[in-house]
């Protein structure tokens, strides 16, 4: 909504204004815009504007639309960017917009507590929720913050070094500090991606980061500056790619701080120790200046925690950050030294960009082509179990039992009055099977309780011998049995690899990648989450085939989805043969998307069932 200075004065059908924006007031339904000449605009929570934006306000047939003026085109303002994307796997539609009001800033705080890490943005902000919309009802599921970006990353930068030309006029020749003060804001941020821990895998980190993509493309802006690329930097990208799946591409890993710490530290300290002789005067030097203010004041209470750190531990400064701080990545680094400096580090991290124009993309495309950075390494080609290299053939594989009567009264009576002999014969429901699997397909075994599912998949893991028939092409070693079974520890001690990043892939694979499950005891997770559980262990054990009994049997619609796919999805990029049985069809077929379905009956009947598609 839009209003005159004069209360009084109706606004035109037909409405053209611009001035620049003197004041923001934040409401509970969003913020209220006042321009130059007492106009005011109502726009909504998350509004990507600020004090000193210049807008242009026009009304054309009923609609309101307001666009920055940026030195290189216009950013829209209003209407509020929305991109919608169909979930059939989920039974309806991913929606990613921008928040609009209290209860998506709500909404917002609740799902922040998810992050793996407090969090303290600054600059200008925008902020993006993905809202699940079924059934008439809108869950918020997900969200994504755009930040400024950081002056110092060094891959970034290394990259944006040389000539650029963009058609919205915007250019340089060097990437240099004189440059990067005035075009730094032409790069986009994103600060934070987090997806519901009971959504993860399905695919909305994917959605929403191309989500801010195309929200930097036409709203995005910070001192009259449209952003011309988009980066993110997050040490989870090893192990979650879905920058990569939305289109952005790694340009580097940054160097991290830990260097610069100590080289830094040393020196300020022996500052301070100087100043404390009397040896040197405080206001001789910046940081321990009475008036440093902002970043100084920050690193003269790095060096007194510095300091305090090695009188507890009885060292002077120099050897605790030589002992310390002696290696470069967290999981180097003691127990004691991470918890005690890791709020003072930066540990290397990849980052993604993507251009945002044609000649940013363009541009992009040829500086990797000429700076080539190393390639990240792929856990995905670590976890690459070896594949299988012949056929499994089942031939003509029946599965039956016998057991005999204890003798008993009872059982005297029961026997007479049912006609059962002494030694009962049953059949499984597994009869003459005959079936070739190639390595590489997702067989789903499905069939009613009682029509041998298990017995099926036991003959295959070698725990079953068959009443007759063969299992070829595969042995027990080859085997990875699903499992529910778990210890009284951290799940992330019960995937099963002693390689940290293999635990963290797996578990990342299987949809638990929220930092914070990591180190949940089983008992403390939601059944949907035990089920990933096991299916993390399935992918660490490296091994080609995985055998799922009851998969899903226990898990609601929305959670069963989202497994079904991520077992799918990683069962065919680590190139394993998979054998899943369980009593449910859907939504399980639509998500899994098997090779085939091996149906089962309990009257010892089987057929095979090509997956129908739409």
């Amino acid at each position: 909504m839009i209003r005159l200075p004069s209360a009084s004065a109706p606004i035109p059908s037909t409405f053209d204004y611009t001035g620049t924006v003197e004041r923001v007031r934040v409401k509970a339904d969003g913020k209220t815009l006042t321009l130059t000449g007492g106009v005011e605009l109502d726009v909504h929570r998350s509004c990507c504007v600020g004090v000193n934006d210049e807008l242009r306000v026009t009304k054309r047939s009923g609609a309101l639309r307001a666009e920055a003026i940026c030195e290189n085109g216009t950013a829209t303002v209003l209407p509020a960017f929305s991109v919608a994307h169909a979930l059939p796997d989920l039974g309806g539609r991913l929606v990613v917009r921008e928040a609009r009001d209290a209860s998506d800033a709500d909404g917002y705080e609740r799902l922040a507590s998810y992050h793996y890490r407090a969090h303290q943005s600054f600059g200008r902000k925008a902020m993006l929720v993905a809202t699940l919309e079924r059934d008439g009802v809108e869950t918020l599921v997900g969200y994504l913050e755009l930040n400024n970006t950081f002056a110092g990353n060094k891959p970034r930068n290394d990259l944006l070094d040389a000539q650029f030309d963009d058609a919205s006029g915007i250019s340089w020749a060097r990437w240099d500090m004189k440059v990067r003060g005035r075009y730094l804001n032409a790069i986009a941020r994103i600060g934070r991606c987090v997806v519901h821990p009971e959504f993860r895998g399905a695919g909305i980190g994917v959605l929403l980061c191309s989500g801010a993509l195309e929200y930097c493309k036409t709203h995005w802006h910070i001192s009259r500056i449209k952003p011309l690329f988009i980066e993110i930097t997050a040490d989870m990208l090893k192990f979650v790619p879905f920058a990569q799946s939305a289109g952005m591409t790694y340009v580097g890993t940054t160097s991290g701080n830990i260097d610069r710490v100590k080289r830094d530290q040393k020196y300020l300290n022996r500052v301070f120790a100087d100043i404390e002789s009397g040896a040197r005067d405080r206001e001789s030097h910046s940081v321990f200046s009475v008036n440093a203010k902002s970043m100084l004041q920050k690193q003269r209470g790095d060096v007194e925690r510095i300091r305090k750190i090695a009188s507890d531990q009885n060292l002077d400064v120099e050897q605790m950050l030589s002992v310390f701080l002696s290696a470069d990545t967290p999981d180097g680094m003691s127990p004691t030294a991470y918890e005690l400096l890791s709020t003072l580090l930066r540990f290397p991290k990849p980052t993604y960009m993507a251009g945002l124009t044609k000649d940013a993309s363009a541009f992009l495309s040829k500086r990797l082509s000429e700076v080539r950075p190393d390639e990240p390494a792929l856990v995905t080609e670590e976890m690459r179990p070896a594949k299988l290299s012949n056929t499994i053939r089942i031939t003509d594989l029946s599965i039956a039992y016998e057991y005999n009567v204890a003798s008993s009264s009872w059982a005297n009576a029961i026997q007479e009055a049912f006609g059962i002999d002494k030694t009962i014969k049953s059949i499984t429901g597994v009869s003459a099977l005959t079936l070739d699997v190639q390595p590489m397909q997702i067989v789903y075994v499905w069939g009613p309780s009682g029509s041998g599912k298990t017995g099926f998949l036991e003959a295959l893991d070698g725990s079953r011998k068959p009443s007759s028939g063969t299992v070829k092409g595969l042995t027990p070693k080859d085997c990875a049995l699903f499992s529910l079974d778990f210890e009284d520890a951290p799940a992330i001690e019960q995937v099963g690899s002693q390689d940290l990043a293999h635990c963290l892939f797996s578990m990342n694979a299987a949809g638990l990648s929220e930092a914070a499950l990591y180190f949940k005891h089983p008992k403390m997770l939601s059944t949907g989450q035990r089920h990933r559980l096991g299916i993390a262990r399935l992918i660490a054990s490296r091994k080609p085939v995985w055998i799922i009994d009851e998969f899903c049997s226990v898990l609601d619609d929305t959670t069963a989805a989202i497994v079904s796919k991520n077992v799918g999805r990683t069962a065919r990029a680590l190139g394993v043969t998979a054998f899943i049985a369980g009593p449910r069809r859907e939504p399980v077929l639509s998500a899994l998307k098997p090779s085939f379905i091996l149906n089962l009956d309990s009257l010892g009947r089987w057929n095979t069932e090509a997956l129908k598609t739409a």
